[in-house]
This record gives structure tokens, C-alpha cells and sequence, in this order.
């Protein structure tokens, strides 16, 4: 007697055999039907008279006279193009709920860009009555500012820690600059 693991694969093997078998059938009546020929004409059996292996043949043959297509068929079909439908229509509000979102942001930018504008503009004409010499030095920068606003020698002497001499001399530099421009 044999153990139940040799039954085993004693089974498995003729298991694999008969799949091998059907295998090589369904090819056989594949190449056949693509090369125009019936399986059952091969043998010269009528078409109905087929033998046991016609309920192998699984793959289907088109038929090139269908004029109209089943309910069956069209059913599907209908409700396939009803999904594609349904999902483009999705597809698109939700591409319209981006659009939108993304018009909102580009609005909010335009108002920042031209709040950026008017403040660049408000500090270039607040730097045009500032102007400070280039050629300055930096130690008379504050001098110079002050000699615009219209202080004396004394008074620019004694907020920048300067001589009278070099006072009376950036308000003449000062005045020169002003009068130029």
C-alpha cells in the first residue's frame, strides 16, 4: 500500500497531466481556427457531431456577420460609456473647483504685487528728498541730512560732533548739491 504522501503526489502529477492535456488541446484548436480551418472539418465530422473535447475549446470565435449587437452585449457597453461619463463630468468639476481656487490665489497675488509697487514707490520718493551724496563720507551722511533740513553751522557742529569748520562746510556742500539739482 502506498503512503498518503506518495498518493499525494501521484495525485498532484496526474493533476498537472490533464492541465498539460487541455493546455495543448485549446492551443491546437487556436492555431487551427486562425488558420481558417474548423477542428471538427480536420476530423470530417459534421459540426454537431464533434467528439468530448468540444467543451474544451474555450476561447470564443468572432463572428464577422453580427449585424447588431445583443442586449447582453450592448448593456455593458452602455453602462461602460455611462462611467466613462460620469467620471470625465467628475473629473472636470473637480478641475473646475482648481481652476477656481487657483484664480483666487492669483487675484491675492496681483493685490500683494501692487501693494509691493505702491510701497516701492513711496520709499524711492521719500529716498529722492533724502538723497545723500555718493561720493560722502558716512561720517557726514547725518551732517548733510541735517544741512538739508535748514540747521546752522552750530547746531550740525553739535548734534555730529564736528568742528564749525567742516559744519560750515557741508552746509556749503549741502547748498552746492542743492543748488545743482
Amino acid at each position: 500500500m502506498m503512503a498518503p504522501r506518495e498518493l499525494l503526489w501521484l495525485a498532484v502529477a496526474v493533476l498537472a497531466g490533464y492541465a498539460a492535456w487541455q493546455f495543448l488541446l485549446a492551443l491546437r484548436g487556436g492555431a487551427e481556427r486562425r488558420s481558417g480551418r474548423d477542428p471538427g472539418a480536420a476530423t470530417g465530422a459534421a459540426p454537431d457531431e464533434g467528439d468530448d473535447d468540444d467543451h474544451v475549446d474555450y476561447a470564443p470565435v468572432l463572428r464577422k456577420d453580427l449585424g447588431a449587437q445583443p442586449a447582453a452585449v450592448a448593456a455593458p457597453a452602455q453602462a461602460g460609456a455611462d462611467d466613462e461619463r460620469f467620471r470625465l463630468q467628475l473629473e472636470n468639476q473637480h478641475l473646475q473647483r482648481q481652476l477656481a481656487a487657483l484664480e483666487g490665489v492669483v487675484a491675492r497675488q496681483q493685490e500683494e504685487i501692487a501693494n509691493l509697487l505702491a510701497d516701492i514707490d513711496d520709499l524711492s520718493a521719500r529716498q529722492s528728498h533724502e538723497l545723500i551724496e555718493p561720493g560722502s563720507s558716512p561720517e557726514y551722511s547725518e551732517a548733510l541730512v541735517l544741512a538739508r533740513q535748514g540747521l546752522n553751522a552750530g547746531m550740525i557742529a553739535e548734534r555730529c560732533g564736528i568742528t564749525l569748520a567742516e559744519a560750515e562746510l557741508v552746509l556749503v556742500v549741502a547748498k552746492g548739491a542743492g543748488g545743482h539739482s
